[in-house]
This record gives C-alpha cells, structure tokens and sequence, in this order.
C-alpha cells in the first residue's frame, strides 16, 4: 500500500474516531458531545497536522494528550 495524503488522512480520520468513542466512555457522554470537545481541542488540531506525526502514536496515547490539556485547562495553565 501506497502511503500518500488520502491514506494519511484516512489514520488520521480513523484515529479520531476511536480516540472520540474513548473519550465519551471517560467522561461518560454522548458521542457527539465527545467529538464537539476533542475536535475543538489543540489535541485535534495537532492529531490533523500531518507535520506533527500524531496519528502515528495511537489512540491511547492521544487520549491521554486529550485529558492534560483539559486538566491544565480547568488549572488555568
């Protein structure tokens, strides 16, 4: 398989869908809630920039960016 822009996107857009569906387990609401908020998040804006690789590193660990820049949100950091 050729890796070029239509296949990186596809990651990209399948990451997204299951860091989404984790997150709306997490916090316990409704999908389209969970993708509202994660898609308005610089972690989205991040996962979408082909130049930061994000997609590579797996829904977890995106999730897990997620949840830190809510928490240093609501600390005002």
């Amino acid at each position: 398989m050729d890796v070029n822009e239509g296949t990186i996107g596809a990651a990209m857009n399948s990451v997204a869908s299951m860091v989404i569906r984790e997150i709306a387990l997490i916090e316990n609401v409704e999908i389209g809630v969970a993708a509202a908020e994660f898609l308005a998040s610089k972690t989205a804006a991040r996962l979408f920039d082909e130049s930061t690789k994000l997609w590579c590193d797996g829904p977890s660990t995106i999730v897990d960016d997620y949840l830190l820049e809510c928490m240093q949100r609501q600390s005002g950091e």
